[in-house]
């Protein structure tokens, strides 16, 4: 059967098809270009909020960064050439160290090794008998590892400093240990040192740069749902092509929960600060009736303690749907991401930590 239809005409209806659908590809990459480059060159001047217009230091480390002046500054452990620093609370007064050091000498001499023993091996004195260094057995089948630790007792903070190593490297694990023990004390949170040294919670490590250092902080504001953790690595991508940088590592994490998550990316950028080039991530996600926002930095420099890896973690919440009865305050997303580009600014070395 021929068909009805003109030449002419089947040409015609075929020409405006095939422009249709150029069209709508064209736009399509208009459309993905026009989004790539808003999540890529994010809008970075925002209105003065009630949390920006007063921040305070945070000492993270060797670095500087700013933070709501409200916020709460969370303590932190940290670890200096794969040697253990967790903080722990202080002890009531002198007399009370003491004892608990005692305590903690016959606790590890009476308990029973399969072969060897005593679990403890050694006990060694430093700085005229104030510090003590303790190495034993972790557990009684271990024939490999020993435990080397030691505590610090501040006037309001205390710490346990330790390491798990084998025979190769006992003695020198046992002086770095001491060494950390004797330069670790108290300091003010809310009072940035001017000394040298690495910022760990509330103490100060008042030690030469070692090849491997990593600090731990953060902040949080509870009443607003807003918290941040810092991270001061010498980590990171180096030479290294390898290195799963956060583009890769966030870009393969949406890709596996899918477009079902409900996760919306507002920041996939390049930022510079510090006279460096860093990677931020932010997105927004539903969950349990809440919005939450995402910020992620990493900072990459040369993995060394004067430019460590610099990692950020930001986030906020507020309802979808608020309760007229909920009187709580909450952030939005334009004074999230005011706070966030403050912080990130503001990261810099302290000065005199070097």
């Amino acid at each position: 059967m021929k068909s009805s239809i003109d030449p002419a005409q089947r040409a015609k209806r075929n020409r405006r098809i095939t422009g249709a659908i150029v069209l709508a590809v064209v736009l399509g990459l208009i459309i993905q270009l026009w989004r790539e480059d808003r999540l890529s060159k994010p809008d970075r001047n925002h209105a003065m909020n009630e949390l920006t217009a007063k921040m305070k230091p945070l000492c993270i480390g060797r670095y500087l960064l700013d933070v709501p002046a409200l916020a709460e500054v969370a303590l932190g452990n940290a670890s200096s050439d794969a040697n253990n620093i967790e903080r722990i609370p202080a002890y009531v007064s002198d007399s009370a160290y003491a004892h608990f050091l005692e305590q903690r000498e016959k606790e590890l001499r009476s308990a029973k090794h399969d072969t060897e023993g005593s679990l403890l091996k050694s006990i060694t004195k430093s700085a005229d008998g104030r510090q003590t260094v303790f190495v034993s057995r972790p557990e009684a089948d271990d024939r490999r590892t020993y435990l080397v630790e030691s505590f610090v007792n501040g006037r309001e903070a205390a710490w346990h400093v330790s390491h798990e190593t084998g025979d190769k490297y006992l003695e020198r694990v046992t002086r770095q240990i001491a060494e950390i023990a004797e330069n670790l004390s108290y300091r003010k949170i809310t009072v940035v040192p001017t000394t040298p040294g690495a910022c760990l919670a509330d103490g100060l490590l008042n030690r030469a740069p070692l090849e491997v250092e990593e600090y731990h902080g953060g902040a949080r504001v509870e009443a607003l749902s807003w918290s941040l953790s810092v991270t001061s690595e010498t980590s990171g991508p180096r030479d290294n092509k390898m290195f799963p940088d956060l583009f890769h590592r966030v870009d393969r994490a949406n890709e596996l929960v899918g477009a079902g998550s409900g996760i919306r990316v507002l920041r996939r950028a390049k930022v510079q600060t510090d006279g460096r080039i860093g990677q931020e991530y932010v997105d927004l996600y539903p969950e349990d009736g809440a919005m939450v926002f995402s910020a992620r930095l990493e900072l990459y420099g040369d993995a060394t303690p004067r430019q460590p890896t610099i990692k950020l973690l930001m986030e906020a919440g507020w309802p979808i749907k608020k309760d007229p009865r909920d009187l709580r305050q909450f952030m939005n997303q334009e004074e999230a991401l005011a706070v966030w580009d403050a912080i990130v600014k503001s990261i810099r070395p302290r000065p005199g930590a070097f």
